[in-house]
């Protein structure tokens, strides 16, 4: 493909991971599964954290898949197991896996923000036992119930904010699997904390 060796020759000249990338597109939009998945290996190798980083691990994934599956097949025609015909193979598109994360993501996310209402309506109902009543007038047993409704307040909002987070992110990634396809450049960075989890996504067309 002399596109890709163009792209080769450049990255000799000047080693700039991008010639890496561009030169497995090349090989990639040619058909040649190997020399691509190589190209992008190469890329990752030498470059960890860029913008087009998670495309990449995204188009190496699919070829690889693609590549075991042909050499599976080549096998099972030597061996005489082939019925003749031709079973088309289904690529992996590149934002299919952003796809099926946010669809699992947005899934949890509206169970969390149905537990969440769940103990909200909880907590009001233990709430609304003391409306009109002082403070004053309440026994030890019915001051721990209020504690325990003031308790379950905290975690319906805990529960509802995470759950629609949650949703956001899901959305957020379905969306962009979308325009992965399309091309796109998209890095999805997990922020991980002991007490939050966070997701930061960029992207570029």
């Amino acid at each position: 493909v002399p596109a890709a060796k163009a792209f080769d020759e450049s990255y000799e000249l000047d080693p700039r991971p991008g010639a890496l990338f561009n030169q497995g597109r090349c090989y990639e939009d040619a058909g040649e599964n190997k020399l691509a998945a190589s190209a992008y290996r190469r890329y990752l190798e030498v470059e960890h954290d860029s913008d087009v980083t998670t495309e990449a691990k995204i188009r190496l994934l699919a070829l690889e898949r693609l590549i075991r599956k042909s050499e599976k097949n080549k096998k099972g025609d030597n061996g005489g197991k082939s019925s003749g015909s031709v079973v088309p193979q289904k690529r992996t598109r590149p934002g299919q896996p952003y796809q099926r994360i946010g669809a699992a993501i947005g899934a949890a996310g509206a169970i969390v923000v149905i537990a969440g209402g769940l103990v909200g309506i909880k907590s009001r109902s233990i709430s609304s036992e003391f409306d009109g009543r002082p403070s004053n007038q309440w026994t030890p047993t019915e001051i721990e119930r209020f504690n325990d409704g003031q308790a379950a307040s905290n975690r319906a909002i805990l529960l509802i904010s995470a759950g629609g987070a949650a949703l956001v992110t899901g959305a957020v990634l379905y969306l962009l699997g979308h325009r992965a396809e399309r091309s796109a450049v998209v890095d999805i960075v997990p922020l991980v904390t002991s007490d939050s989890t966070q997701v930061s996504a960029s992207f570029r067309f």
